[in-house]
């Protein structure tokens, strides 16, 4: 399960706090070490079964560094795992709010600055294409699927979006060169 909460909100600034909770096997403290190291996978029976580089957590992590947060995972086996972080995110000024028609009245309501938000997915499975699709729908984020990176730089060059979420392996072009490329 996802949620996303608002923990502050001051001025130009909201902190988020995003959080992925399963209910699945959990994780040992000695397989959470493992958990960023690249290639590296706790239960190697899942990358037999569904494929995977161990790579999407150490990139996250990564990112998360860049952007000043970090993971944090709570996990115990047979308890599932939480997997949460914090993002400091700037809000577009009263004026433009008022512009675009949402306002910003209370914290239960930063749900509404996303209405009308359009992002471009591109991902080449068409089970994560409907997965995200209807994440991003409950949102009420106008949602555009591209299956590789050069079928997102043609959609790019005619059409504007406010964000791009992207897969690494496509066929075609992948997602490192298509970040480039964009």
């Amino acid at each position: 399960m996802l949620t996303v909460n608002v923990q502050s909100m001051i001025q130009s600034e909201v902190k988020l706090v995003f959080s992925v909770t399963d209910t699945g096997i959990g994780m040992s403290e000695t397989d959470r070490e493992k958990l960023f190291q690249p290639f590296s996978q706790v239960d190697g029976s899942i990358t037999r079964r569904f494929g995977g580089t161990g790579l999407g957590l150490v990139i996250s992590h990564n990112l998360l560094q860049l952007m000043g947060s970090e993971f944090v995972v709570a996990s115990a086996p047979g308890q599932g795992s939480r997997f949460s972080f914090e993002l400091v995110l700037g809000l577009a000024s009263l004026s433009e709010r008022q512009r675009s028609g949402t306002s910003l009245s209370a914290q239960g309501d930063f749900g509404k600055l996303l209405a009308g938000t359009r992002v471009l997915v591109a991902e080449d499975n068409l089970i994560n294409q409907q997965v995200v699709r209807e994440f991003l729908h409950l949102a009420g984020i106008q949602v555009e699927i591209a299956g590789n990176g050069l079928e997102a730089l043609a959609l790019l060059e005619r059409e504007a979006f406010d964000a791009v979420l992207m897969d690494v392996h496509m066929p075609a072009m992948d997602g490192f060169e298509a970040t480039k490329q964009i």
